[in-house]
């Protein structure tokens, strides 16, 4: 299709411009034509491009309107990033290891059903970690979840949310944590028996297209 419409802009802009030249003002008409059908042809070409690549586009005149677009919104989850957040490292916070930490978090996090819970999980099962069944959990969605490991009490959540279950001073503790302030981190703080014990840093990499 691409050669075709090749050959036909070609063939209909040199046949105006001889017409032209030999001073028939009516094949002017033509070269509005060529561009109509020019201008058609790379919006097509842009909605190919853009299927290739994972993009659907609901018809050519969006691709138009984004010639004059100035702003550009995402949803950057899954979207610039992989969207599978991987564990990048532990900061203990006190007498409990960092390797206690993740431990202890993640056997916990097996009852949650939060999106950076699960990829906590599946990271430390890569890795070789065995977890042990949590016991007496209770979540509360997108907050955080509470419960027992090994007859350990243990919260996995923000600061502010441990802060007010048990864990006073755990917001500014975290804060002080090193980690999870740059783009595309996210940190998971992790108090254990009444004390910030500490974090655990999750990275959602860019993907290499984006």
């Amino acid at each position: 299709m691409r050669n075709y419409v090749t050959a036909f802009l070609a063939a209909g802009l040199a046949s105006s411009a001889l017409a032209l030249a030999q001073g028939n003002p009516a094949a002017g008409q033509s070269i509005p034509l060529a561009r109509n059908v020019e201008q058609r042809s790379f919006t097509v070409t842009g909605t190919i491009a853009s299927a290739r690549s994972g993009v659907i586009v609901k018809g050519g005149s969006v691709i138009e309107a984004l010639g004059g677009a100035r702003t550009l919104l995402l949803d950057k989850t899954g979207t610039v990033t992989s969207g599978e957040p991987e564990i990048e490292r532990v900061v203990p916070a006190g007498a409990v290891g960092a390797d206690e930490v993740l431990y202890l978090a993640t056997s916990l996090d097996q009852h949650s059903a939060h999106a950076l819970a699960e990829a906590l999980v599946h990271g430390a099962k890569r890795a070789g970690l065995e977890l042990s069944p949590p016991s007496g959990t209770h979540e509360a969605p997108g907050r955080g979840i509470l419960g027992t490991v090994d007859g350990r009490s243990v919260a996995v959540g923000p600061g502010a949310w441990l802060e007010t279950n048990g864990y006073p001073g755990a917001h500014d503790a975290s804060l002080a944590l090193d980690g999870g302030d740059a783009a595309g981190r996210a940190k998971v703080v992790v108090g254990v028996d009444g004390v910030l014990a500490g974090a655990v840093v999750m990275a959602d990499h860019g993907r290499p297209e984006a």
